[in-house]
Order: structure tokens, then sequence, then C-alpha cells
């Protein structure tokens, strides 16, 4: 009995050292590949290749396998899974679908904290849609009371999650980011 079992589900990538996903082609001259971004000019990770990526490393999961049918079984799964090699692209279609690795979260330098992860109204926007992709009605319902909260804010306003990040002087707050 074949079962069909759909999943929806979100995973965040985080970067812990400098990515570089390039468009895959560039001009002459080019020593390094122009990076991937969206509409917006943000950095982006395309489908193709996430998915392209992750199906790599699973199948170099597989070849560590000692046992030679635990390996064929293994890369039979993730074919069957993220669609066949290039060559054999024509015999079947992958079983899943990835969407776009959008960015949420961007590191900036602090005044205190040394490091903390901005956002803004615009991106948060990348994981609502995200979320209403996968019905994901928890998450949506507190997004949309905090970006709720946020559209009110005025230029050189910030929203803090804790004041550990905040200067004060002259009786004012600020928090200092990336020396500004």
């Amino acid at each position: 009995m074949n079962q069909q079992q759909e999943v929806r589900g979100l995973f965040f990538i985080e970067a812990l050292t400098p990515m570089h996903p390039g468009l895959g082609k560039g001009g002459e001259g080019f020593v390094d590949l122009p990076v991937q971004r969206d509409e917006f000019g943000f950095p982006t990770i395309w489908a193709s290749s996430l998915k392209g990526a992750v199906k790599s490393s699973l199948l170099l999961e597989c070849d560590n396998s000692s046992n030679e049918i635990e390996r064929l079984v293994c890369r039979r799964r993730i074919l069957l899974t993220f669609g066949p090699d290039t060559g054999e692209a024509s015999e079947y279609a992958s079983a899943i679908s990835m969407l776009d690795a959008r960015l949420i979260l961007i590191p900036a330098r602090s005044l205190k904290g040394v490091w903390t992860y901005v956002t803004s109204p615009h991106l948060l926007n990348y994981l609502f849609t995200y979320l209403e992709a996968i019905n994901d009605n928890n998450r949506l319902g507190i997004l949309r009371n905090l970006l709720n909260n946020v559209s009110s804010i005025t230029k050189k306003t910030a929203v803090v999650n804790t004041n550990g990040l905040l200067i004060e002087s002259s009786g004012k707050r600020y928090i200092v980011l990336n020396e500004l």
C-alpha cells in the first residue's frame, strides 16, 4: 500500500561562518560570482540551490555507511525524495518542494553586547508569507501582533527585546548599532 504524506514546515539556517551563495554565472574578470539577491537586493538562497545543497549533504552521509546495502537504500531514498541526478532528470520528479531561504535577521555590531540581531517589518513579512504557506496559525497570530506593534514605530525609534543593549544619556535611552 502506497501512502503519501504531506508535511509542511520551516527550517531556519544560521550562518556560523560567512556564506556566499553565488549566482552560478559571472562575467569575465570576476574572481568570485555575484551573490544571489532578491528583488529588493537582500541576499537570499534560491530554492534550487538550497535543495541541491541539502541533497548533496544527505548523499554524502549515505556514503559514510560501511554496509553496501544500507548505502544503496539510503541513496535511493534521498534520490526518490529530492529527485534523480541531472542525467536522469526526465525519469521522475522530486517528491519535495522548497521555498527560497530569505533573510529574517541580520547580525549587527552593538556598542553593548558586541553583536545583536536586527530585523525590519519588511523582512518579517517574508516570514509571515512563509507561515501562511505552511498554515502555521499559532505563529502567524504571534507575528501578526508583533507586526501591528512595530508598524507604529517612527524613524530613529527601535523595539528591543532586552534593556541590556540600551545606553542611557541625558535621560534618554539609545541603542548603538554599527556605530550609528
